[in-house]
């Protein structure tokens, strides 16, 4: 999905509307304070941030919505869509936003879409080094996934694959792909979408085939709504025709063809040759001032920026310390001023720090810290609850970096209070971190050795 997606979406979208749309609302629905939406948990659908906030691409889109009505916003997880479309009609939700497709089965049927607001096709993916193709007899000797029940069986069909050869298995899209990256299936399918902010994270994952035509994205309508299209068409169209649309896309979609570069020790090396003395007495006097190793603060810095006061994401943090607004804010420092900025950055992570229990003692205390510091609290309190349910040490990082991946299975997110997570981003950061600090701590000494002879 590329931008000129969008702009294209918006001129047949503007096209399509008759003008005069019926204005009325129906009382029902207008006399409620809120509206009520199914989504599932899922990195492009609605999950909790870093910062434990509720995020995600149609999570936003809702919110823009029910500001517009005037109405709270009330959120309902579910993660199969059968049970989706069968909350909707039983009217205990006005609509569902999930990344829904508008296929030729749903449409022909009961599902009432609203205005498409995106596009995205099904792909074959596979693990570095596997090819695949239909009617290949060597497909027999690969592990293959789909997700059970889903679109995806029926274009495996119509593209000649023989379904024998593939496992289907209740899961979601960005489980099977889990299990593709971690060497546990070889090929999965995906919505192109889903596969792209999936593959930022991950190293093994490459698009072998596509699988369908582009397909439109849509919210699935509840019998109100339904019977009023014009109420969500209205702000459909300024949505995307303001530009807001086009900037909640790069915010969450942007980047996600970029891929996290493979750890490089002589990078690392080069960039603290050129970059790490301009900023090092900073990193020391914060050192000083909060009792924080400033090697400590130097890693993280390096994770965070590459140690580029003018870094800035598409998802708006920026900085050295790479700050949200929000953050930089509850600090109330400047986060573009490179002291402050590390000043903030250095409060915030032993703001997340004092809220682990005292139970969990140094270094492990440390390196929890800094994984609650990128994936957010919450989902560390998820995962010590999950490793005391298995009777482990909820203390031990060696047993919670052991558990975090498994926040990105459906089976077991599901069960827990902040949901979905990419689980396997927070062990790679604290080791990134500790690989510099490392570095950082091997090189002060050898300095200092120097020094005292």
């Amino acid at each position: 999905m590329r931008k000129t997606s969008i702009s294209q979406i918006i001129l047949l979208f503007a096209l399509g509307i008759a003008i005069g749309l019926a204005s009325f609302w129906f009382k029902g629905f207008q006399r409620s304070k809120k509206l009520v939406a199914i989504t599932k948990n899922s990195p492009t659908t609605y999950f909790y941030d870093r910062y434990d906030q509720q995020s995600g691409f149609e999570y936003e889109m809702l919110k823009s919505f029910a500001d517009a009505l005037g109405k709270k916003l009330e959120v309902k997880v579910v993660n199969h869509i059968d049970k989706m479309k069968y909350l909707l009609d039983q009217g205990e939700a006005d609509l569902i936003a999930a990344g829904i497709t508008r296929t030729e089965k749903r449409e022909s049927g009961d599902w009432v879409f609203g205005p498409t607001y995106a596009r995205t096709k099904e792909i074959i993916v596979c693990r570095r080094g596997i090819r695949i193709k239909a009617g290949d007899p060597k497909n027999t000797e690969l592990k293959l996934f789909v997700v059970a029940g889903s679109s995806y069986v029926k274009s495996l069909e119509a593209a000649n694959f023989d379904l024998n050869h593939w496992k289907q298995k209740e899961m979601s899209t960005e489980e099977a792909l889990n299990l593709v990256e971690n060497a546990e299936a070889d090929c999965t399918v995906s919505d192109e979408h889903i596969y792209r902010t999936q593959s930022r994270f991950a190293e093994q994952l490459i698009r072998r085939q596509d699988l369908s035509k582009e397909r439109g994205l849509a919210w699935v309508l509840g019998k109100d709504l339904s019977q009023n299209p014009g109420v969500l068409e209205r702000w459909m169209f300024d949505f995307l025709n303001t530009g807001k649309m086009e900037a909640l896309y790069e915010k969450y979609y942007g980047h996600s063809d970029k891929r996290f570069n493979r750890f490089d020790v002589q990078t690392f090396r080069k960039r603290k040759e050129e970059r790490l003395g301009q900023f090092v007495d900073l990193f020391k006097a914060a050192s000083r001032k909060y009792n924080v190793p400033w090697e400590l603060i130097a890693a993280i810095s390096y994770q965070e920026s590459h140690w580029d006061p003018s870094a800035v994401s598409p998802t708006g943090v920026r900085g050295l310390m790479m700050l949200t607004r929000q953050t930089a804010r509850l600090m109330r420092v400047n986060r573009l001023k490179v002291e402050e900025s590390i000043d903030g950055g250095v409060r915030y992570f032993l703001r997340v720090k004092s809220r682990l229990p005292k139970s969990i003692k140094e270094p492990d205390r440390t390196w929890v810290a800094l994984a609650a510091y990128n994936v957010g609290i919450g989902h560390i309190f998820d995962v010590r609850s999950l490793i005391r349910k298995n009777r482990g040490n909820p203390n031990s990082w060696k047993e919670i970096k052991f558990y975090l991946p498994y926040l990105a299975k459906e089976k077991v997110y599901s069960q827990l209070r902040y949901g979905y997570a990419r689980g396997w981003e927070p062990v790679s950061y604290v080791k990134r971190i500790r690989t510099y600090y490392e570095i950082l701590k091997k090189d002060e000494d050898a300095n200092y050795s120097e020094s005292s002879e």
